[in-house]
């Protein structure tokens, strides 16, 4: 991508205003704290090449997790409840990392 110069701009949060903006690292932004309760909406945004990295992650994901229950329930039936949960954890962090590889 070039690279562009622009000047910063502080917006003031006004009453009913709203603001519309790429979170990337095409717009550097920050949120400040504020005093009184206020919304926020986060929409995602996809051209093609990054959905179709987002599906294929998210397909490689379910198959990994898939994979690791197969395998652990092969294992052992009698695990506890609360083990199953701890297992699932583990299983999702280890498929998480596998994913992100893909970046």
């Amino acid at each position: 991508r070039e690279s562009r110069t622009s000047p910063l701009v502080d917006i003031q949060p006004f009453l009913d205003r709203v603001i519309l903006f790429f979170s990337d690292e095409r717009v550097p932004h920050e949120v400040l704290p504020a005093n009184l309760q206020r919304y926020a909406v986060t929409l995602w945004y996809f051209n093609k090449k990054e959905r179709e990295l987002s599906i294929e992650k998210d397909n490689n994901f379910k198959k990994c997790m898939e994979t690791l229950q197969n395998a652990n329930t092969k294992k052992s039936n009698s695990i506890s409840s609360e083990n199953k949960e701890e297992q699932e954890d583990k299983q999702k962090k280890i498929c998480k990392s596998q994913m992100w590889e893909l970046d």
